[in-house]
This record gives structure tokens, sequence and C-alpha cells, in this order.
């Protein structure tokens, strides 16, 4: 049997004990820390609000702390601010002073100089002045937020924001007392003359070289061309494939930071020489009738008229106009005095006969040829086979040759077209055309033989109208009609007859045009002849090589220009047109004397060049010399200062020493030294007052764009 032994009165002491040690350890902690609850278990709500006011006395404590702070902060910018008020209060008693008119130039320098240690002060001030590693009046703090409270968004705001207090920020950069004003800019370029300027370079220049038209256009194939008076030409291809020539502006720009060149040809198109678009037309006022000798022309009131798209002069003659076929020749002359005048108008009778209003009429039927009365020819026969003697025949009304053999037989031939030549009534001349051999050796019963067979004659239609044409007589000649219309037009006719194996005829008739007088009844009188296309000009130009052309300047004068492979020459030309009958024009350019009047040549390198010259210390094709004001020359004055920027080592002297130099432009000048806008000046800056002393100076500078020489500046120094 199990027994568990109990003391229970053991357990109950024990366990008062712990509560009295309880107790105990509660009232020490309690006496030892002064307060009443050391924990949430004394008084968990009074343990909370203990805690929130803990953290107030403590934030307001840092807070105190941060107050403190800024207060040094701003007195430290205070004492820089006064510090900076200080150097302004010096600054303007040095102006008042400066600006004595009792004072000299040198006395003004020194002036300065302090005035500018005071600018430079102020802004090594501005950058440096800091208070914990932040800027205080440079602005780039910003606003500064300074915790002020034991709570967010308790803050004091201290403003440190831009512009802050620097030189420029005051408004006092290149502040002068003396001396030039306006705005100063630094620059590292100067304007000079470029030479040796390749047009089309294949030498690895860089050259780019642009055509244009002024006013607008362009041209294709361009070259610019010098004549020997040195004026500028450009030569191109314009837009309807013409060869034109106009007087040329050009200008070229270099640069030598980059070695190239830019060069703008630019056409003056009032000046333009270029082919025309046609010969102007021509008044007929004081023209010369002549005829066909070039003596006077017959008769009076003469005139130029125009009947059916032909010419013709007429003139009255015995009570009763005539009419000659006539051609109008027009003479432009090649006086260098001429300068556009009327060119000389000639109207030349192209016929003695006259044409009158009564010169045609039906012609009469022709008269038969007789074989017997004329020679017979033959054609197209085979080689060596062709006979000396023959009759035509005519058998069911085809036509044939027979030829007698030596043995009492014949030889019978188709006959192709049997070609009658009418030089008079009756007479003429027969040719026979081959076309094949039907027989060569036919007996003389054969039907080839038949009574009535043998042609004794041509027998032409009594009524001759080819092709609807009519064959008319005037004076005694036969015309043959070319042109049915109204008005008719006509042509002396060489009859021939052509008569084919079927007995058909057909007719050939040559000659020169003529117009039916009758049809005169509808002309016109040309007072102005149309003006001539010159698509085709025939050249009378010996000893001239090259393409030639026939063109015109802005004074309606006209020329002879010949392309050369070197240039171009321009003679003195004389035109000459020829209008036939019919209208059909010819013109004839004649050159007049052996030199021409313009002799232009290509170009291929230009002198007159503008450059930009950039003042770079890295540019070793830069040679810079300085003359200063005792006139001693020194050379190769380009260096370069430790952050790289370009300086120049100039002296006053002539002696060792030297100052450092750049280049500034002026925008605006008002001063006592320099006057002008855009001028260059030198700069140095003297003592450690850094005084700018602003120089006038002449200066060349000359670019070898060609060749990749030397770029040479030469600088001198002007009197101050």
């Amino acid at each position: 049997m199990t027994v568990i032994n109990t003391n229970t009165a053991s357990l109950s002491g024990q366990n008062n004990l712990k509560r009295s040690q309880s107790a105990l350890g509660t009232a020490m902690e309690r006496l030892s820390s002064g307060l009443r609850v050391n924990s949430a278990k004394d008084d968990a709500a009074g343990q909370s609000i203990a805690n929130r006011m803990t953290s107030q006395i403590r934030g307001s404590t840092v807070a105190q702390r941060n107050a403190n702070d800024g207060i040094s902060m701003s007195q430290t910018a205070h004492e820089v601010l006064s510090r900076l008020n200080d150097k302004l209060q010096r600054i303007r008693e040095l102006t008042i002073q400066g600006i004595n008119g009792t004072l000299g130039q040198p006395d003004q320098d020194n002036i300065q100089a302090e005035i500018n240690l005071n600018l430079k002060e102020i802004d090594r001030l501005n950058e440096q002045a800091q208070f914990n590693s932040i800027p205080l009046l440079s602005g780039q703090a910003g606003m500064v937020n300074l915790q002020v409270g034991a709570n967010a968004k308790e803050t004091l705001g201290l403003d440190l924001r831009p512009p802050g207090f620097s030189v420029e920020a005051l408004g006092l950069e290149d502040f002068n007392i003396s001396g030039i004003s306006g705005e100063v800019r630094p620059t590292s370029t100067l304007p000079g003359r470029s030479k040796n300027i390749h047009l089309f370079p294949t030498d690895g220049t860089s050259t780019s070289t642009h055509f244009a038209v002024s006013g607008g256009g362009s041209i294709s194939d361009g070259k610019l061309m010098r004549s020997t008076s040195d004026a500028y030409y450009m030569q191109g291809v314009d837009a309807q494939g013409n060869t034109v020539h106009y007087q040329a502006d050009v200008r070229a720009q270099s640069y030598t930071s980059t070695r190239s060149t830019t060069v703008s040809v630019t056409g003056q198109q009032e000046t333009r020489l270029s082919p025309p678009d046609g010969l102007k037309p021509v008044t007929l006022d004081g023209a010369i009738f002549v005829d066909t000798d070039g003596a006077p022309a017959p008769g009076s009131a003469q005139q130029l008229v125009k009947a059916g798209g032909n010419y013709f002069l007429s003139t009255w003659q015995e009570g009763e106009r005539f009419y000659y076929p006539a051609q109008v020749e027009t003479t432009r002359s090649a006086d260098p005095t001429y300068s556009g005048a009327l060119p000389e108008v000639r109207v030349r009778m192209m016929d003695s006969q006259p044409l009158t209003a009564t010169s045609y009429e039906p012609a009469e039927p022709l008269a038969p040829l007789p074989l017997a009365e004329a020679s017979l020819a033959f054609e197209g026969f085979p080689a060596d086979t062709a006979p000396e003697t023959g009759e035509l025949i005519e058998v069911d009304g085809d036509t044939y040759l027979r030829v007698a053999n030596q043995d009492d037989t014949f030889a019978i031939y188709s006959v192709d077209a049997i070609v009658t030549s009418l030089d008079a009534p009756g007479q003429g001349d027969i040719t026979v055309r081959y076309n094949a051999l039907i027989d060569a050796d036919v007996p003389a019963d054969n039907a080839f033989f038949a009574d009535g067979a043998k042609i004794t004659e041509i027998e032409p239609p009594s009524v001759y109208t080819p092709a609807g044409k009519m064959l008319v007589r005037g004076n005694d000649t036969r015309f043959y009609e070319k042109d049915a219309g109204t008005p008719a037009s006509y042509q002396p006719a060489t009859l021939t007859l052509e008569q084919d194996g079927s007995g058909n005829l057909a007719i050939v008739a040559d000659g020169v045009a003529r117009q039916e007088a009758s049809a005169l009844q509808t002309r016109s009188v040309v007072d102005t002849l149309p003006g001539s296309p010159v698509e085709k000009v025939t050249f009378d130009a010996p000893g001239v090589d090259g393409e030639l052309a026939l063109v015109k300047g802005e004074d309606d004068r006209y020329f002879l220009r010949a392309l050369q492979d070197d240039g171009v020459a321009f003679y003195n030309v004389q035109v000459d047109t020829v209008m036939t009958p019919d209208g059909s024009v010819t013109i004839t350019a004649t050159k007049d004397g052996d030199t021409p009047i313009r002799q232009v040549e290509n170009v291929e390198i230009i002198d007159s060049g503008h450059s930009t010259v950039e003042f770079n210390a890295d540019q070793e094709n830069l040679l810079v010399s300085y003359r200063d004001a005792s006139g001693v020359l020194r050379e190769n004055v380009l260096g370069k200062d430790s952050d790289g920027n370009y300086i120049m080592r100039v002296s006053d002297d002539g002696g060792s020493s030297y100052k450092t130099a750049t280049l500034v432009r002026v925008d605006s000048l008002e001063g006592h030294y320099v006057s002008g806008s855009g001028e260059y000046l030198l700069k140095t800056l003297n003592g450690m007052g850094e005084v700018a002393i602003y120089q006038r100076f002449t200066y060349s500078a000359i670019t070898d764009a060609g060749d990749g020489q030397d770029e040479v500046v030469q600088l001198e120094r002007t009197p101050r």
C-alpha cells in the first residue's frame, strides 16, 4: 500500500514566506527608485502616461540642442556676411575715389587692382563659407529646416537658397571704374584670309563646293571660271540640258579646327550668257528688195506677202502687180558696237519669171510618142543578155519585148515597165525594164507575129490626172499640180510616163514648187518676220576647237561660244538667217576675227577665301607671333595653361618677362580708348589684382587650305 507523506503546516509556512518576501521586494524597489510605479504591474495606466511624458521631456531637450546648433549656423553666416559687407563698403569707397577726375590711368589701375582683390575675396567667402560642410552663402544649401520642437513639423526654416552672394549674383562681374564698357566675351577664333583653296581636291584635303543661281535654281556639272580680266564666271548645265554661263560671286570659308573649306559659287541671273530660245522677230522697216542677182528688184511699191504658207516679193509693174517666190535674208552684225540694233533685212527674188493671175491654164492633151522617132534603152537584164535593139508588141492586152536571134528565130521577154521621158511634144526616150524570159527560140509563125501586134507609138491619155492631180500649162511650160488645196501649189514638170506590162501609166515629176498666182488673192502683207528657233545653227569658225554654240548676252548681243578643255572662249559673231519661200529657216554664225573677245579659263584653285582661325593650343600647324609696342617680335607665343586652355605669352617692353594674354570680343563699346562694335581685343591680367588690360591690335591671319601648310597669325599691338 502506497503512502504519500504530506506536511501541511510546512507547506503553508513556505507560501506565507514567499508572499512576505515579494511584498518586501516591492517595498525595497519603491524605496530605492523613489517611484511609485516601477513597472506595468504596479500601475499599467500610470506607466503609459509616464512614458509619454518622458518622451516629450527628452525630445524637448534634443530640440533645445538643435536650436543652439541653428543659432551657431546663423551666427557663422552672419559673421561671413559682415565680412562681405566690409568688402562691399571698401569697394564703394575705392569706386568713389577712382572716378575722381584728378587720377591718371595708372592710379585708376591700382585702385582697380584692390577692387579686384576684394571681389576675389567675396567670391572666396561665398564659395568656402561652411557650417558642418553645409555651404552658407553660395545658395547650394537651399532651405535648411531646424527641428526646434519635440514633435514632427515643429521646425524653423533658415533660407540659404540661390542666388547667393557671389560677385556675379551681386551684379559686380567685370566691374571696372575706367576703360571699356559693354559685354566682353572670351573668344578663341579670329577671322582671316584663306588661300590655295582646291575646289575639287584630290590630296585628302576637305573642300565642299556648291553651285547655285541667284534667285533660285540650280545647275549640274558646275565649274568655276575666270577671265583674263580676273572676273569670275560659273559654267554648268541647266534643267533643259543647255550649257550656260553666269557672272559669278565666289565666297570661300575655311576652318582651321577641322581643316575643311566650304566654297559657294552663285551665278548672277541678270548677267547670264546662255543659248537664246530663238532669234527675236524682225520687222521689215528698212528692208532691201533685190532680184536674183542682188540688184534692186524691178517695179515699185514692193512688199513681202504670204499666201498658203509661202512668201512672195510683190511689186507693181506696168499697171499690174507681179509676185515672185521670195527668200528673206537677215544679217546681225558682228560689230562690237552693235548692241542689239535691228539686223539688216534683204528680200530676194528666187525666180525671174513672175507669177500672175493668168499664168496657168489646163494643159492640152499630150501627143503620142512614135517609137520610130525614140531611142530604146534596156534595164534590168541579166549580165551580158541585154539586147541592143528590139520591138515592143502587144498580145492579148499584155506588152512584150521581141528580140531577133541570128537563126531567124526570136526571143520573147515579159516587160516590167516601159519608161518614157517626154522632152518635147512627140519627142522623148523609152526605157524597157526586164521582167522575165518567156521563150528564147520562137519561130516567126508564132502568135507573137500576128498582124497588129507590133506597138508603133505610146499613146498617153488625153486628160492626164495621176492621183487626182492636174497637168497645167503656164507661159508655155507644163506644170505638175503638187498640192491640190487652196491655194494650189505647182512645180515645173519634167514628165516621165511609166507603162507597166498591163498598160497602166504612172508619172514622175520634179522641180521647185511654185504658187498659183490666182491664189494670191488671199495674200497678207508681212510686216514682221517671226522669231527663228536656234536648234540647228551652222558655224563658220575656222581654227576654233571645241563645242560651239550661239549665246546671247543681256544686251541682246550674240556671241560664238567655244567650250574647250581648259576653258571657254567668246568671239564676236555675225548671224545670218535665210528663210526660203516655204518658210524653212537656216542660220549661219560666222566668227569675226581670230582673237576671242573674252577668254575664260577653268579655275581649280582660288586665293580669295575667308578663314576662321581657332586658337587651339594642341593645333601644331598654328604659328602665332606677337610684336609688342617697342617693336620686338616674338615667335610661337601660343601655349596652354594648366587647364589645357590656350594662352599667349606676350611682352610689353621687349624684355624676357611676359604676361599671359587671350582674345576677347566686345559687342558694345563705349570708352576712351576703344570704340566700335564687334571689335577684337587682346586681354592681359596684370598683378595679383588681375587688372584686365584690353589692348587694340592689328593682325594678319592666313590659312593655307590646300596642302596642309601652317596657318600663320601675326599680332601687332597698337598704342594704348
